[in-house]
C-alpha cells in the first residue's frame, strides 16, 4: 500500500487491516483521497520546491472533485481489494487528468478554472506546457510506488500509455469538429472525440483497479471500457452546464467563446440547418469578439428551438446505456458505485433536467 511517507524507490508495505475501527466509510474514503492529495503534492515538489513545483502545488490547490482518484479507490474495494492499495494509482490517474486540464486551458484560451486563474494566464504559455508535461512524468513515476510485480506494473503503464494517446487524439479531433458541423455524421464524430479525450480518463482508473484486484489484462480492459460511457455522460452535462449553470469559469458561454462544438451546437444544427451560417460564424469568431449578446442569442435558440431538449434526450439515452450494462451488473458492488457516480455527474444540471427534461 501507499504509506503516506515521502516516496522512495521501493514498494510500500501493507498496513494492518482496519477491522474493528469505528471510522465511517465516508470518513475513510475522505482520508484516502487526502492521501492521494498529499502524494501528488510530494511528487510535485520532488527533492526541493523549485518554481515549476510551486506552480504545480498552486494548480493542485485549486481543488476539483478528484473523481478519477475516487473511482480508483472505490473500484478496487468493490472488486474485493484493499482501497489503500489504490492510492498511488489514484494519484497517477489524477495527475494525467490535471495534465490534460492545464494543456486544455492553454489551447482553449480559458483564463479561469474552478474559479481560479489558469496556469497559462498567471505564469505564461511556456510554464503551462512545462507543468502539463511534468504532471504526465509524475503520473508515470507514481506507478513505481504500487506494490505489485513487474507483470502488473507493465499492464498499468500500458493502460496509461493507451489512455494518454486516446486523450490527445480525442482532443485533436475536437478541434476539427467545427469544420464538420454540417456533416450528417457530425454527432458520431463528436461522440468519438469525447470517448477519447474524456472517456478514457474514466476508463483508466477502473481498468487499473481491476488489474490491482487480480483480474486479467483482458478482463480489466473490458471492465474499464464500460466507464467510457461515464465520460460521455460527464461531457454532455458539462456542455449543458456551460450555458445553463456555473462551471467556475467567470460567466456563461466559455465553450461558445472558445469555438467549441458542443452537443447543443450539433443538436441545434440538426434541427435548424438554416441557422448554420450564423452559428458556425459565431464559433469561428476570436474569443474576445464573442459578446454577451451573441451568447444570449444562442442560449435562447437552443432553449426554444429544441436543442436543449434533444441534448437532454441524448443524456438520458447514455444514462440508460450505463444502467443496463450487463458487465457492470455482474459486479454488484461496482454497479452500485456506478449508479452513485451517475447521480453525482448529473447533479449539477438537475434543475435543468427537472425544468426541460
Amino acid at each position: 500500500m501507499f504509506s503516506g511517507k515521502m516516496p522512495v524507490d521501493r514498494p510500500q508495505e501493507r498496513s494492518p487491516t482496519r477491522g474493528g475501527e469505528s471510522t465511517s466509510e465516508d470518513a475513510r474514503a475522505t482520508a484516502l483521497v487526502a492521501e492521494v492529495e498529499a502524494f501528488m503534492q510530494r511528487l510535485a515538489v520532488s527533492e526541493k520546491v523549485d518554481k515549476l513545483g510551486s506552480i504545480g502545488l498552486e494548480h493542485l490547490a485549486t481543488g476539483g472533485k478528484r473523481l478519477r482518484a475516487r473511482i480508483a479507490l472505490a473500484a478496487l474495494e468493490a472488486l474485493g481489494g484493499n482501497p489503500e492499495d489504490a492510492v498511488a494509482w489514484g494519484a497517477a490517474c489524477e495527475l494525467l487528468h490535471n495534465a490534460s486540464l492545464v494543456h486544455d486551458d492553454l489551447q482553449d484560451g480559458d483564463q479561469f478554472r474552478r474559479g481560479h486563474p489558469t496556469v497559462w494566464s498567471t505564469h505564461g504559455v511556456a510554464e503551462a506546457i512545462n507543468l502539463g508535461d511534468l504532471f504526465i512524468s509524475l503520473a508515470l513515476r507514481a506507478v513505481r510506488f504500487i506494490a505489485v510485480g513487474p507483470a502488473i506494473r507493465y499492464e498499468l503503464l500500458q493502460a496509461m500509455s493507451e489512455a494518454m494517446e486516446a486523450c490527445v487524439r480525442g482532443q485533436s479531433a475536437e478541434f476539427q469538429l467545427v469544420d464538420h458541423c454540417r456533416s450528417p455524421d457530425a454527432l458520431q464524430l463528436y461522440l468519438d472525440s469525447v470517448r477519447g479525450k474524456t472517456g478514457t480518463l474514466f476508463q483508466l482508473p477502473l481498468q487499473g483497479a481491476a488489474l490491482l484486484a487480480g483480474r486479467s489484462a483482458a478482463e480489466a480492459r473490458a471492465l474499464g471500457e464500460e466507464f467510457r460511457a461515464l465520460g460521455v455522460l460527464f461531457q454532455l452535462q458539462d456542455d449543458i452546464l456551460d450555458l445553463y449553470g456555473n462551471k467556475g469559469r467567470k460567466g456563461v458561454g466559455s465553450d461558445l467563446k472558445e469555438g467549441k462544438v458542443s452537443c447543443l451546437v450539433l443538436a441545434h444544427l440538426q434541427l435548424q440547418p438554416a441557422d448554420a451560417d450564423w452559428l458556425i460564424h459565431l464559433l469561428k469568431l476570436p474569443r474576445d469578439a464573442t459578446d454577451a449578446e451573441s451568447v444570449a442569442r444562442a442560449i435562447h435558440a437552443f432553449t426554444h428551438k429544441g436543442a436543449l431538449q434533444e441534448s437532454l434526450r441524448l443524456l438520458s439515452e447514455v444514462t440508460t446505456q450505463i444502467e443496463h450494462s450487463s458487465r457492470l451488473k455482474n459486479e454488484s458492488s461496482l454497479y452500485q458505485f456506478t449508479l452513485f457516480l451517475v447521480h453525482q455527474i448529473l447533479d449539477p444540471i438537475r434543475p435543468v433536467m427537472d425544468s426541460h427534461g
